[in-house]
């Protein structure tokens, strides 16, 4: 089955939107991105000028933060998914959710083995481990 990506598709458009509104270039959101990790440490102790820092810092550090955000989604658009519609799965892989799907949406990273099924056995042949996961 098809996998709709469409909201995948809306939310990387939302985050073009807001990075193109942000006021720093890339490169200072990911040093502001630093500075704040560095400051995270010592919140308590921060003076009135240092504080005016981390907010400022804090607010350039969105662009980076929507960067990352639309790089993830845009790698979901370029993967093999599946939605699995039975009670159950059968694979020989870990299920991944890929970026953008929560895993209760059923969306999954297409496994070599993929057996949908609605009941938690397998009678065929297989070399390997299988495992069962319920839906």
């Amino acid at each position: 089955m098809k996998v709709d990506t469409s909201k995948v598709k809306l939310r990387i458009k939302e985050l073009d939107a807001e990075i193109a509104a942000c006021d720093c270039t890339l490169e200072e959101s990911i040093k502001a991105s630093k500075i704040c990790s560095a400051m995270m440490e010592n919140l308590e102790n921060l003076t009135d000028s240092e504080i005016t820092i981390f907010k400022d810092a804090n607010q350039k550090m969105l662009r980076h933060h929507f960067t990352q955000e639309r790089d993830q989604l845009a790698h979901t658009l370029t993967l093999n998914l599946m939605k699995v519609e039975t009670k159950y799965l059968i694979t020989n892989e870990t299920l991944v959710s890929p970026s953008g799907f929560h895993p209760d949406e059923k969306v999954f990273i297409q496994t070599q083995i993929a057996i949908h099924s609605d009941t938690p056995t397998y009678d065929g042949v297989f070399d390997g481990e299988l495992h069962v996961y319920p839906m």
